[in-house]
């Protein structure tokens, strides 16, 4: 398991520190945070990749994330990430749509696509985010089915996202 951190680089330069780790573990985002917020800002990713699916498990200070569509045409992987809050709360807004995450909930997200993402935008304390990165070709669906789940939100206390919240909350335990 790889671990990356904030702690050993000098305060000042953290979050340009975290802004290169983002683009390299994921895809390019333009990062923001509060510029007081920027000052102190800690972040760490514990990572695993098997075969062509990276799990990471991110605590990190609050901050947001845009993917825009200039971005996208800089570099498109062509992924997936299932995001799954371990700790605080966060959202997600793609498709039109913007889906509010707690604890346990999950919400799917094409990294093709335009989107914008603010996690634990209401508190200064930390949040906890473990996140599934895999191929779109993992996913043997039709482009509009796939374009209807992005950004919807999966409830972890019901239905399905019961099962699959249990598990990654259990994943994301071990990983810490």
């Amino acid at each position: 398991m790889d671990v990356v951190s904030t702690a050993e680089v000098p305060v000042g330069e953290r979050f340009a520190f975290w802004r290169e780790v983002n683009s390299k573990l994921w895809v390019p985002y333009e990062l923001r945070c509060e510029t007081e917020a920027e000052r102190d800002f800690r972040a760490q990713v514990h990572s695993s990749e098997f075969g062509s699916v990276r799990v990471a498990l991110m605590t990190t200070m609050p901050y947001s994330v845009e993917r825009t569509p200039r971005l996208i045409r800089q570099a498109d992987p062509e992924v997936f990430q299932l995001n799954c809050m371990v700790r605080g709360t966060g959202s997600l807004t793609q498709s039109g749509r913007r889906a509010a995450a707690g604890v346990g909930d999950l919400v799917l997200f094409d990294t093709s696509r335009p989107c914008l993402a603010d996690f634990a935008p209401d508190t200064s304390a930390s949040r906890q985010l473990l996140l599934l990165s895999f191929p779109r070709s993992l996913l043997p669906l039709p482009a509009r089915a796939l374009q209807s789940l992005s950004a919807v939100r999966i409830p972890g206390d019901e239905a399905i996202g019961a099962p699959s919240s249990q598990f990654l909350l259990q994943l994301a335990h071990r990983m810490n």
